[in-house]
Order: structure tokens, then C-alpha cells, then sequence
């Protein structure tokens, strides 16, 4: 690579600049993975983590800032093998190129072994292993999440078992890296794509097995926590069957292997159509014994209702009785009430009527019109009138009128008695 520079002296400041950019230009050198031995390091009261890489012949200066040394804590050591990954560029106010990381991952078992211990303490005071915490794997899954390498042995190990146990569920493959110091974040991400795809029933996190360096990404903190995090069941099968990482602590079941996470939740088509069988007998013989039930209930409600209605149809019967004998009393009392009142008005009516006059041997007299003759100044000589007898009428021609004084009664004058 060719680099055209004034001829004319230039400053510190322009030369480090371009110094800077020539090597942040060169996309190798953007995102890099050192492996190299710690010969020193640092831990600033900023939080910043500064640290030396040693190679056989040579060594690089390196930083770890604070935002990602929180996940590093203080395992690192003196004489640890590691692996970091971050990117290369120049400090111009010393003049020195360094590699800024940004992960940290130990090599060899001593390492490693005190890197686990230090983050499961860490995320044990979080409560991430609680028993309490970890939901239940669904027993009928419809939809079922793979992350792990698409390309590696556990893919092709839980595909092979959804072949063969259950060929019409539906498994979906979301790709990461599961090795190497780009895992972590690859595995995050995938965990956290796993989580808005649509009707997602339980996650299987696996990957095949290794060395003890290779399942490092697995008990990464970040990792650790999106496992424990996830809405969905997560069922893991990591490594070996005596592998256990802390993302299997983490998940709501341990399995040993991805073939057995693969069996522990993706049931048999087999159970499945046995399951339902039980069920549609159980829903048989639940109908049956509900019908059966409701059918005594419904004969002893009947019984019961019968009995109530004959009492009820006692008592109205007597009800019934009684009004009838009070209705009948006063019918018989209101009847003879207005018979005597009819008497008493048939009397007065009586004694008001020219008969009773004539019962008394008295007599009537009325013109041929028919109008009552009550005085002689009513008739002239030669009328012809109408006498009215207790046993019949008699028709008159008036021959001749006289007055007599009768002591001026103001009833009218009173015919003589009837001999």
C-alpha cells in the first residue's frame, strides 16, 4: 500500500493522523481475534482495564474500557492465556498502536476454571440458577426454535429426531456461532430473534461436542443472562454428556446432548395420538357420568316437584273451600239483607197503591180518560165515569151533584165504607 506524503516537513499531529487512518482503513484490522499471554495488566479507578499481550518474540499494548470490562470482572491473571477480540488502531498522544477489545475469553483450564467460578458467583447473586424461576417445557409444543450452527452435527441431530418422533411439527432454525470470540454476541442475538418469532413454543440452545475451550462462549455472562431471560422455555444441550456450562444452569432444563434436548421436547406422535385418546375417553366418560348424574338430579327435582305440587294443590283446594263456604255464607246473608229491604219497599210501594186503598174497603173514581176524579168540580151532569171496587170496575153516568162538608181534611175527601 502506497502512502503519498508532502514533500514539505509535516507536523506530529498530521503525521499520527495518518498513521491513524492508513491503519483503521485496513478492514483485516477492524475486527481481529489475538491469542497471546497476559504480561501485564491494570485496573485503572476509571473502571478501565489496561493490559499487555505477549506473543513469542513480540507484544501489543491493549485496553478494555469500562462499558465491556464490567463483564470480565477480575479473573484475568498474569501468565493467563487468552483470547480477545476488539480492533487495532493508534494512541497518537504516545505515539503507539494498540488493540482496543472488547471480549475477553481464558484458554486452558486454569483460566477458564476462574473465569467460570467468578461469573457463576456473580450471577448466583442474581438469583439466574433459582429452581424458582424456571418455567415448565410444554408437553404439545407446536412450534419449536433450533439456535445453534448451521452447519454443525447438533442441527443435523435435531432434525434427525423431529424426523422420526413428530415429522409435522414445525421446527425453525435460527443460525449463530457457537465457537470463537464472536459467539457470545452471535448467541444473544439469536436468542433475542427466537423470542418475536410468532407462536415460538419452547427454544432448544445446542451445539455438539468439544473441548473445554470450546464451550467458553457458553458460560459468557451475557449469554447467561439472555438464556435466563427469555419468555420462552429454553431447553439446552451442550458439549458432552458430562459438559455443563452455566447457559444449562441457566435454562429451564438441562439436557446432556442435543439429540436428547431434541427428544425432551418434541413428543412422539405416538404419545400424542395416545394422549388424545385418553382424553376423548376421559371427555367420554366425564359426559356420561354428567348426563347420568343430571339425570337422577333431574328424576329427584321431578319426585320432589310432584310432592310439592300435590301439597300445594292441597292447600289451595282447602283455600279454595274456605272461600267457597265464605262466599256462600254471604252470598245467603247479602240475600236475605236485600229481601227484607225489598219487603219493606214492596210494603211502602203497597200502601202508596190504590189497591191497598181498596183492600181497605174504599173506592176510586176516574173520568173515561182514565184520569182519577178527585172533586165534583171535575164531572158535570151526564159524565160517564169509572168506579173502581175492590172486585171490579163499574161505569156510571153522573145523574146528579151535590157538596158535602167533610171537615176539611187535606187528604181529599173519604169515600163511605163498603157495607
Amino acid at each position: 500500500m502506497g502512502i503519498d506524503l508532502p514533500t514539505s516537513p509535516i507536523s506530529v499531529d498530521q503525521l499520527s493522523a495518518t498513521i491513524k487512518d492508513v491503519i483503521e482503513s485496513i478492514p483485516g484490522l477492524s475486527k481481529v481475534a489475538v491469542r497471546g499471554e497476559i504480561s501485564d495488566i491494570k485496573r485503572h479507578s476509571s473502571g478501565h482495564c489496561y493490559f499487555t499481550l505477549a506473543g513469542k518474540d513480540s507484544r501489543i499494548s491493549a485496553v478494555l474500557f469500562r462499558s465491556d470490562a464490567s463483564s470480565v470482572v477480575n479473573w484475568p491473571r498474569i501468565g493467563d492465556e487468552v483470547v480477545v477480540g476488539g480492533r487495532i488502531s493508534t494512541y497518537p498522544q504516545r505515539g503507539t498502536y494498540q488493540l482496543y477489545a472488547r471480549r475477553m475469553m481464558p484458554i486452558g483450564k486454569g483460566a477458564a476454571d476462574r473465569a467460570r467460578q467468578e461469573t457463576m458467583d456473580l450471577l448466583s447473586k442474581e438469583g439466574l440458577f433459582d429452581q424458582a424461576r424456571k418455567k415448565a417445557i410444554p408437553p404439545y409444543p407446536r412450534r419449536v426454535c433450533c439456535i445453534t450452527s448451521p452447519t454443525g452435527a447438533a442441527v443435523r441431530d435435531v432434525l434427525k429426531v423431529s424426523g422420526e418422533r413428530n415429522p409435522s411439527l414445525d421446527v425453525v432454525i435460527v443460525p449463530c456461532t457457537v465457537q470463537g470470540i464472536d459467539a457470545p454476541d452471535t448467541i444473544v442475538k439469536a436468542l433475542s430473534r427466537a423470542t418475536r418469532l410468532k407462536d415460538i413454543d419452547v427454544v432448544l440452545l445446542v451445539r455438539g461436542g468439544g473441548s473445554k475451550d470450546d464451550l467458553v462462549p457458553f458460560d459468557d455472562p451475557d449469554v447467561v443472562r439472555a438464556v435466563a431471560s427469555c419468555p420462552v422455555p429454553v431447553v439446552t444441550g451442550i458439549g458432552h454428556e458430562v459438559d455443563v456450562s452455566l447457559s444449562d444452569l441457566a435454562s429451564d432444563l438441562r439436557c446432556a446432548t442435543p439429540s436428547e434436548a431434541a427428544e425432551a421436547s418434541i413428543p412422539h406422535a405416538r404419545e400424542i395420538r395416545s394422549h388424545l385418546s385418553n382424553r376423548k375417553d376421559r371427555l367420554l366418560r366425564s359426559i356420561t357420568d354428567r348426563m347420568f348424574r343430571s339425570n337422577v338430579n333431574l328424576g329427584d327435582l321431578s319426585s320432589r316437584l310432584d310432592r310439592g305440587a300435590l301439597r300445594s294443590i292441597d292447600v289451595r283446594r282447602s283455600q279454595v273451600d274456605m272461600l267457597e263456604r265464605r262466599l256462600d255464607l254471604s252470598t245467603r246473608s247479602k240475600i236475605a239483607s236485600q229481601s227484607h229491604r225489598l219487603a219493606s219497599l214492596a210494603s211502602s210501594l203497597f200502601g202508596m197503591s190504590p189497591m191497598s186503598v181498596l183492600g181497605r174497603r174504599f173506592l176510586s173514581c176516574r173520568d173515561i180518560g182514565g184520569v182519577p176524579v178527585t172533586s165534583i168540580s171535575a164531572v158535570s151532569k151526564g159524565d160517564m165515569v169509572i168506579l173502581d171496587l175492590v172486585d171490579g170496575v163499574v161505569e156510571c153516568e153522573v145523574k146528579s151533584i151535590s157538596s158535602v162538608k167533610r171537615g176539611g181534611r187535606k187528604d181529599g175527601p173519604r169515600y163511605p165504607e163498603m157495607g
